[in-house]
């Protein structure tokens, strides 16, 4: 069998949210039960601690090496010890945390490198190094920074054990290495520090045991549980941070509010909005120099024309309804002569990496020296230009490229900084560091509306932890691919439930012989390549942007589910397994969950997914199909067994739809589920192998209430419940039975018939009228929208294209003519509603109560539309596309 991307490829004839500050400053109380209360006294303990895996224990130890002499540290310390080593641990939930404080009563600086260590005689067949999961053989030594999760893991099929950080940590330096010895293993962590003269630091490790059959994914999982700051999406920043990037379709002179809504767009990195790098704001003592090579137009403006132009494309933010991440490159970046005039004190020169570009980088026209942004006269200097950019320019977050970190600083200032650790050069600090608190001020100042300012950022797929951590969405910049080279995991596992974006298209240029190809052997090998998107998407619960979706209708009719799944929040545990071999994953929690999968080879798969139901609601879950007519689920020992038929090329997804707890001993239920704008009835076809009292849950979906729920033809009483809805008493299952969930729209009063049979579009006209009598300007991005959408589909869906007038805006409607009543009634009963009249004229009503209600209802009254007016933009012409003339075409 042939993966798919291969086939293709033959095809085509290849050849929290409080951000934590450590060291030595305030930590925030991110764990479970607040931050321990550590007391400092002489300890005499052996620093000794043990794992427990099911019934085996597996034997540990602190241990801190002299980095000067390269010898370990005898411990305990005594206490007249020049260098004191202080040694607590505490149970907390899964974790064990060991607490290690480091005093040093000399008079000179320590340098140090101190970790845990455990040892087994038994064997373990799996080592996670914190980016790559191998099987364990030979010795591994994991030392870069970049890439490293601060967690390492060794496992077998049935225990895991696992040393890590807690993730609030200001560190320079991470080894995870792995050893065998005496027949089984040793495994370490490590992180080095530097103690002055006087002063003492600390290091908080985590310590875990787990009998599982997930190996490291689940341990990621308890760690994300425990730190759910770093983990989940952040809600007090714009939530459009969390959608779909928006690949210049904003911040392009010519935007596309409407393909930005079918695409789910929610925010646009608004690529360098500056004239010189380093001087992000544009101030008049900077504005004037020799750049390398000649600038572009805008760049070329006067200073106070190029300040207005800038502040008018930001502001297209507001007629796209898309958030502006204002660009910077994590001021990791600076033109060389500002650099070496006025920055001397922050440039980078570690020699490991590149500091120095001479060839067109950020903003093409510059040569750029390497800079560390935090405790510098550069840092100091960012944190007032992005300030002013803020109160400048409709703005609601900032975009950090070029976040990996991995630049080691020695500069002047590195003493001032947290996280400092040392090589054989001397001390530093990683550029990472100073990333990250650019990242905590973002959190800690404002947008115009009041929210902490957003960090989307590109890490790239090998970042330390500590930017993506603080990010809040993330790109990855590369295409579906980096799921196979395993990039793109290391990303997901860093971001945990926030949402990520593939950001490029595929290089078709390289990957096909495009030049000897026809139109339709392009179009087929498109094709191929979007059923991959969608496969690696859902591996990864990623969003595809613009760049890889526009043009392909299937993909724009993939996105809002793809986009939904993404909210849910990807899940390290899969908790389901196929018995043929298909990966699954997971994203969702409690009652709310999505199980998902996809079909690579060259022919069709029957099989059966497994999915352990005590990682989902505890209790026995139900799935339907989405758009399937019904879904087998069969309930056994504490799993639900869902037979699947997967074309090649295929995806599945299977949506939580019911839950009975506790879980039933034997149970098989037929699951249909009928939708509809109105309403979303779902039918269980049950059969219990024995008598059993079990509480029924429903989870919450969308913009839906329970209306009601009938069993074995009786009504049940319910209410509310974490997720969902639950009912009051126990349902009793035994034998044949059927049951019926009914839900109501809590926005819609019609069908999709009835809005479809509204008469949208007459010859070569909109057929109805908009009427918006309180012009607040707050409704004109909804007015618009209803306004443009005919002309824009039949003139870009269509083929020939269509010119169709435009709706007319009037402020009460008129006897002969259908009308779309906007409205802002704040006494209205229901926070958004959507009605139709049939007399005199039919009149479908939008209203809210208020203006963003009313906006909500116009957007969910569109994406219904989109569903038979479907059109996802035109294909973007590379040199591939234009050869084989499917330029700005669309393929269905």
């Amino acid at each position: 069998m042939k993966h798919l991307l291969t086939a293709l490829l033959l095809l085509s004839g290849l050849t929290g949210q409080t951000w934590a500050q450590t060291g030595h400053e305030q930590r925030s109380s991110t764990l479970k039960g607040g931050r321990i209360p550590w007391v400092i006294t002489a300890d005499t303990r052996p620093p000794k601690f043990s794992v427990r895996a099911g019934r085996l224990s597996f034997p540990g130890e602190l241990f801190v090496v002299d980095g000067e002499t390269g010898k370990e540290i005898s411990l305990p310390t005594r206490s007249y010890a020049g260098l004191m080593v202080y040694w607590t641990t505490t149970p907390n939930d899964h974790w064990r945390y060991a607490s290690v404080t480091v005093r040093n009563r000399l008079d000179r600086q320590m340098k140090l490198e101190l970790g845990l260590r455990v040892r087994s005689e038994l064997p373990m067949t799996t080592f996670f190094d914190g980016a790559r999961v191998d099987e364990s053989g030979s010795e591994r030594v994991a030392d870069r920074f970049t890439g490293r999760f601060p967690l390492t893991t060794v496992s077998d099929a049935g225990r895991c054990i696992a040393l890590g950080y807690l993730p609030d940590q200001w560190l320079s330096y991470l080894r995870h290495t792995y050893s065998p010895w005496e027949g089984g293993f040793i495994l370490e962590t490590a992180t080095r520090i530097v103690v002055d003269p006087g002063e003492q630091e600390q290091v908080d490790f985590l310590i875990g045991g787990f009998t599982t059959e997930w190996g490291h994914s689940e341990a990621l999982h308890w760690y994300y549980e425990s730190f759910p700051a770093f983990f989940r999406p952040n809600s007090q920043v714009d939530p459009r941070a969390g959608l779909n990037g928006g690949s210049y379709r904003v911040w392009s002179p010519r935007p596309d509010p409407e393909l930005c809504r079918r695409l789910s767009v929610g925010w646009d990195w608004c690529y360098a909005p500056f004239r010189r790098t380093g001087d992000i704001y544009g101030r008049p003592e900077f504005w004037d120099y020799t750049p390398a090579r000649r600038m572009s137009t805008m760049r070329s403006l006067p200073i106070d024309e190029y300040h207005a132009e800038r502040r008018k494309r930001f502001e297209r933010g507001r007629e796209c309804d898309v958030a502006m991440m204002c660009y910077i490159p994590s001021q990791i970046w600076c033109e060389e002569q500002l650099a070496r005039e006025r920055y001397a004190d922050a440039l980078t020169t570690d020699t490991r990496v590149k500091t120095h570009f001479t060839t067109p980088w950020v903003t093409g026209h510059d040569d750029e020296l390497r800079v560390f942004p935090y405790k510098t006269s550069f840092g100091d200097q960012s944190v007032v230009d992005m300030a002013d950019l803020v109160r400048e320019n409709n703005i609601q977050g900032f975009a950090f490229d070029t976040a990996n970190g991995g630049g080691r600083y020695f500069g002047p200032h590195v003493d001032e900084c947290p996280g400092r650790a040392w090589d054989d050069r001397g001390v530093y600090v990683d550029e990472g560091v100073a990333i990250a608190k650019l990242m905590d001020w973002c959190h800690a100042n404002t947008d115009g509306a009041g929210r902490p300012l957003a960090v989307v950022s590109n890490p790239g797929g090998a970042p330390c932890y500590l930017t993506p951590f603080r990010s809040d969405a993330a790109m990855i910049e590369a295409d579906p691919t980096s799921v196979h080279s395993g990039s793109a995991m290391v990303l997901r596992r860093f971001l945990g439930h926030k949402t990520m974006v593939f950001w490029e298209n595929y290089d078709l240029e390289r990957i096909l012989d495009y030049e000897n190809l026809t139109t339709e052997q392009m179009a087929d090998a498109l094709r191929g390549l979007a059923d991959y998107t969608i496969i690696a998407s859902l591996r990864l619960a990623a969003l595809p942007t613009p760049r890889i979706t526009s043009g392909m209708r299937k993909l724009a009719r993939w996105t809002p589910l793809l986009r939904e799944i993404a909210l849910a929040g990807w899940q390290p545990v899969p908790a389901a397994t196929c018995d043929v071999d298909l990966p699954v994953s997971r994203a969702g929690e409690g009652l709310r969950q999505f199980i998902m999968t996809g079909n690579e080879n060259s022919q069709a798969l029957m099989g059966t997914l497994e999915i352990r139901n005590r990682w989902l609601a505890g209790g026995a879950m139900l799935f339907c199909r989405e758009n399937e007519a019904e879904t087998e689920n069969q309930v056994r020992d504490g799993m639900t067994r869902a037979p699947v038929a997967i074309p090649s090329r295929g995806a599945l997804v299977l949506r939580s739809i019911a839950d009975f707890s506790p879980s039933p001993t034997s149970l098989d239920c037929g699951v249909t589920v009928t939708e509809d704008l109105d309403g979303r009835t779902i039918r269980l076809r049950s059969d219990a192998a024995q008598a059993e009292n079990c509480t029924l849950r429903v989870p919450r979906w969308g913009d839906f209430e329970l209306a009601s729920v009938l069993w074995d033809g009786q009504p049940v009483e319910c209410e509310s419940c974490p997720g969902g809805w639950r009912s009051r008493e126990p349902v009793r299952l035994a034998g044949r039975q059927d049951g019926v969930i009914s839900l109501r729209s809590k926005v819609f009063d019609i069908t999709k018939a009835q809005l479809l049979g509204f008469p949208w579009v007459s010859d070569d006209t909109c057929g109805f009228d908009v009427v918006c009598s309180r012009r607040d300007p707050s409704l004109d991005l909804a007015v618009n929208r209803l306004v443009g959408y005919f002309p824009y589909y039949y003139a870009g869906a269509v083929t020939p294209a269509r010119e169709v007038a435009p709706a007319a805006i009037v402020d009460a409607p008129g006897n002969a003519r259908p009308t779309v009543v906007l409205r802002v009634d704040p006494d209205q009963g229901r926070r958004v509603s959507v009605s139709l009249q049939q007399d005199p004229q039919p009149t479908l009503t939008v209203s809210g109560r208020t203006p963003a209600d009313a906006k909500h209802g116009v957007l969910l009254t569109l994406a219904a539309l989109d569903t038979t007016y479907e059109y996802g933009g035109g294909i973007v012409g590379t040199a591939a596309i234009r050869a084989t003339g499917l330029d700005g075409k669309e393929l269905p």
